[in-house]
């Protein structure tokens, strides 16, 4: 009976975790911001599928008080708006998607060769973020330029890469 309690509390905490987990958005900067991951600029976070931004103002109710700009579902990437878009979840607006941890931005202009004509943005590898660049960045994947860190690795990498590329970047 004492294992199988303590086998218990050991699955809900385990969920718990899984549930609650955090996946940091960090920018490579030129300044170093001690502690943080390869001393990036913290951007924001993804916490259960919703993408939140750092922020001066408190939004109440709002894990840490950062403002939500949108949300990731089935690997396609919405942002909130005022504007209601029908057909779409919340009726929030859709910005792009994932694919094979490519990051393609929505676009009126169809770029053949890339999944729905999307526009290849970027991608996430090994725990960072690369946006496609016009110049070749030596010893980057792809030659691409490395813009961010992803603060946890793992299935939300490419999320993370998704919120930085589409809803993040300034």
């Amino acid at each position: 009976m004492k294992k199988q309690t303590t086998l218990l509390f050991a699955c809900i905490f385990f969920l718990s975790m899984v549930v609650s987990a955090q996946c940091r958005i960090y920018k490579i900067t030129g300044v170093h911001y001690t502690g943080n991951p390869e001393g990036g600029k913290e951007l924001g976070f993804i916490k259960n599928n919703r993408i939140y931004q750092k922020s001066s103002v408190y939004y109440t109710g709002n894990p840490e008080g950062a403002k939500e700009v949108g949300f990731i579902q089935n690997n396609r990437v919405y942002q909130k708006s005022s504007v209601y878009y029908t057909g779409n979840p919340e009726g929030a607006k859709e910005v792009g998607f994932i694919n094979n941890n490519r990051v393609y931005q929505k676009s009126n202009v169809y770029y053949s060769g890339n999944p729905e004509g999307g526009k290849e943005l970027g991608f996430y590898a090994n725990n960072h973020v690369y946006k496609k660049a016009s110049v070749y960045y030596s010893g980057n994947p792809e030659g691409a330029k490395e813009v961010g860190i992803i603060g946890k690795a793992g299935s939300e990498g490419s999320k993370a890469a998704a919120a930085q590329l589409l809803l993040l970047a300034d």
